[in-house]
């Protein structure tokens, strides 16, 4: 039995350690929102837009860097405003690309594994039109701490 607690304390804190990177889908031009990049409008009290507002969340529940599911007509508008640094976090950018028989993209599974090359630790799926809440992070950390190795149903592996 204590080696049991021993190796369930040894894997918590292992995954206390674990990086977690933020995968923000931001492909999309919100058809219904103008055409305008939804992600980069100022909502917040002092401007702030709706992504800084989903990452400065994030970064409040342990996301270590960013990865940006991007199209070929957002990705110049955010690199412009995230660059390759966001409010301190590393940012690389991917491509959702549709393929040539369809007008519009595939869909959220389609998006998340346009990360698949380049994340290499946890991660969490984020809509970069979303607010979460920093509660998200207490329910995070129960289950992380649960200990039984499986995280719930945000937090994904490739």
């Amino acid at each position: 039995r204590k080696r049991a607690v021993s190796a369930m304390a040894t894997q918590s804190a292992k995954r206390a350690n674990e990086g977690i990177t933020g995968l923000f889908l931001v492909a999309g031009l919100a058809s219904r929102f103008g055409g305008k990049l939804k992600a980069l409008a100022a909502v917040g009290p002092n401007d702030e837009s709706l992504l800084q507002m989903a990452v400065e969340q994030a970064k409040q529940c342990g996301v270590t860097d960013l990865c940006m599911v991007v199209s070929a007509a957002t990705r110049e508008p955010l690199e412009a405003v995230l660059g390759r640094r966001y409010l301190d976090l590393p940012v690389t950018y991917v491509e959702q690309v549709t393929p040539e028989w369809r007008s519009k993209p595939l869909g959220t599974v389609h998006a998340v594994l346009a990360g698949k090359d380049v994340i290499t630790q946890p991660f969490v799926v984020l809509n970069g039109d979303t607010i979460y809440g920093i509660e998200v992070r207490a329910e995070h950390e129960n289950e992380r701490d649960r200990g039984d190795g499986l995280y719930g149903g945000t937090i994904f592996f490739f």
